[in-house]
């Protein structure tokens, strides 16, 4: 394989160890001044784009080109980077590269497992935690997450009509309940209000 068709990506920490490693994921300075110019047409048909990349890399003297070399080729036909290869995108803008991705039923287990452990954790109480750090982390969160939840109005105060004007009344319909009479049941003894 030839090092220069591989992306060299930039990690956040690289003294991290290598299962902890993250690429940095803000676009790099080239990429926000960079543009593209159409390929090569075949590089945008979906029947020929493969074969095509992999022309390319033979006439640039790679006479068998792997899979991640060819897939590296390829240009993106929308978004912010039209055209641009795919390898160049992986150096420059990684976050743009995982944005895209879908949610894929892995990947959304794993967010709710990160969500339920932490949601363990803010549910604890203050005297459980011991460190200071966690017990201002965990006022950090909540504070983050009160700020984020919309305002809204108390029950006593809820007023329908300002959400539909259509809205008719249900005070005549409890009045009527009201009114109505209990009924015993003889079995039972519970005492319940006839609908």
């Amino acid at each position: 394989m030839s090092s220069h068709l591989i992306p060299s990506l930039k990690l956040v920490n690289e003294g991290a160890p290598p299962g902890r490693q993250q690429c940095v994921v803000k676009a790099s300075v080239v990429a926000k001044k960079t543009t593209f110019s159409p390929p090569n047409s075949a590089l945008l048909g979906e029947q020929t784009a493969l074969k095509s990349a992999e022309l390319s890399l033979v006439r640039c003297g790679l006479p068998r080109p792997g899979r991640t070399e060819i897939l590296g080729q390829l240009v993106l036909p929308f978004g912010k980077y039209k055209y641009a290869r795919f390898c160049w995108l992986l150096e420059n803008d990684v976050g743009y590269v995982v944005y895209q991705q879908p949610s894929t039923d892995h990947n959304i287990k794993r967010a709710m497992d990160a969500y339920n452990s932490v949601k363990r954790w803010l549910d604890m109480k203050d005297g459980a935690i011991k460190s200071n750090k966690m017990k201002r982390f965990k006022l950090y969160i909540n504070e983050k997450i009160n700020k984020s939840m919309p305002v809204t109005k108390p029950a006593d105060t809820f007023n329908p009509e300002e959400f539909d004007r259509t809205w008719n009344d249900d005070s005549d319909f409890l009045l009527v309940l009201k009114q109505m009479p209990e009924k015993t049941t003889a079995d039972s003894g519970n005492t319940k209000t006839a609908i």
